[in-house]
């Protein structure tokens, strides 16, 4: 007997790294079921990831006020679309609110409390990327010996516009983006490595971009600011923009940050600085790319 197609709801985190991990569980849905149809209720901020992910056919965007009526009228969306099952990646109540007052008959997740009724307990051991795929199987079940690697496919083809908009030439010499994690970094010289790291991809031909997530807005600076043809674009660019940008590089070098995993989504050539801790969950996913 042939089974309907499942239609689920999951609740994706608000860190664009770990939107990327959440497509292996989103690969997965499809591998076991392919005419399921997923949804996936979001932040604002991380859409532009979940569009350029084929897995997803639709969104719900969290409320962004507390209103009731907004609130309301999205639980009755929430209801009116026939949902047979939410995963929450999320550990905010803000995502587990709503699958429980839309009435989702199963509620998947980590967090305990009311609003799940299929409560999980991760093994200590797992990966980030087993810790997510775990949710979208039944309870129990055995995790897959190979996950799928993300693969974002990029439709917003305006990474020209973004190019020029910064004096980037995307027919001239190649293009090395510098992603450093900025708040993971307490090293001595840390900042003064990428620095001479910069200077020397000037000085061999390559088109220097740095990306990062600083509060400190003079650490671009401190990297760029002797290497003429750096481009210090850090708290400059949308997420949008970013993933424009990195789809067209040549060559990504940087720490565990955001935009690295977008870089390997994206299937750039990636260089990762990674630490012994996650190197293994990260190796995981993308098999592909170079860590040291």
């Amino acid at each position: 007997m042939k089974h309907a197609a499942r239609n689920y709801l999951v609740g994706a985190p608000d860190r664009p790294r770990s939107v990327v991990v959440a497509q292996s569980l989103f690969m997965e849905l499809k591998k076991r079921d392919p005419a399921c149809r997923i949804e996936v209720l979001a932040d604002p901020c991380v859409m532009p990831l979940l569009e350029i992910m084929p897995e997803v056919a639709g969104f719900l965007l969290l409320p962004e006020h507390s209103w009731l009526r907004e609130q309301m009228n999205f639980v009755n969306e929430s209801r009116s679309s026939g949902y047979d099952r939410g995963i929450i990646l999320q550990s905010g109540w803000r995502f587990a609110i709503f699958p429980f007052l839309a009435g989702i008959s199963v509620r998947s997740g980590y967090l305990p409390g009311v609003m799940l009724n299929d409560v999980r307990v991760a093994d200590p051991c797992w990966t980030t990327v087993q810790r997510t795929v775990s949710l979208g199987l039944a309870t129990g079940a055995e995790l897959p010996d190979r996950f799928a690697s993300p693969s974002l496919d990029n439709r917003f083809q305006d990474w020209e516009r973004v190019l020029q908009r910064h004096g980037i030439a995307p027919d001239s010499d190649p293009v090395l983006v510098l992603c450093p994690d900025v708040e993971d970094r307490t090293t001595p010289g840390w900042a003064e490595h990428y620095q001479r790291l910069a200077g020397e991809a000037v000085r061999r031909g390559w088109q220097v971009v740095l990306l990062a997530e600083a509060s400190d807005a003079g650490f671009g600076e401190r990297i760029c600011g002797r290497a003429t043809g750096c481009h210090n674009l850090v708290g400059k660019l949308s997420l949008a923009e970013e993933v424009d940008l990195l789809s067209v590089a040549d060559l990504v070098i940087g720490d565990q940050s955001g935009s690295m995993y977008l870089a390997l989504g994206l299937r750039r050539q990636v260089l990762m600085l990674a630490s012994p801790d996650h190197l293994d969950g990260i190796r995981e996913l993308f098999p592909e790319g170079w860590f040291l």
